[in-house]
């Protein structure tokens, strides 16, 4: 139903909200007369963007950035570039990852193949996205059409 109401609007993308921890620690939600649920902001830990997911921690950043250095060869578009990345979000059903540029804000998704060293010309897998809206459009709704 979420997903019809959202398409009145354009194309909708779905947002989960893990409201279990929410309640436990005493959030409150209202039911409208139209059965729609509201609350106050939500920390971002707690919403999902199906099937990626956007809570990495430090280790997890740190993980990801010390096998993509390994796997990079000289040729790679990523190559020289990687201090200026960061771990953004993980997509479970095909374990790739999102990792943003903080120096220019583009996006790229990085599929490692997790041999531990230097990789093939063409690996790792990257795609480029200008922007986290450039991501959205064209990479997490059409993901979310396949995971809904």
């Amino acid at each position: 139903m979420a997903k019809e109401v959202g398409n009145r609007h354009g194309e909708a993308f779905i947002l989960e909200i893990y409201t279990k921890p929410l309640i436990d620690k005493g959030w409150k939600f209202y039911k409208t007369e139209e059965n729609v649920w509201l609350t106050s902001d939500i920390p971002s830990d707690d919403l999902s963007f199906g099937p990626w997911y956007f809570s990495i921690n430090k280790e997890e950043n740190k993980t990801f950035l010390k096998e993509l250095r390994k796997e990079i060869h000289r040729n790679h578009l990523l190559h020289g570039r990687v201090k200026e990345l960061q771990l953004f979000a993980r997509c479970g059903p095909s374990d790739d990852c999102l990792s943003m540029n903080t120096k220019t804000s583009e996006y790229f998704v990085i599929h490692l193949t997790w041999k531990g060293k230097k990789e093939r010309e063409g690996f790792p897998s990257v795609q480029e996205y200008k922007s986290l809206n450039d991501w959205i459009q064209n990479r997490l709704i059409p993901d979310q059409r396949e995971y809904y």
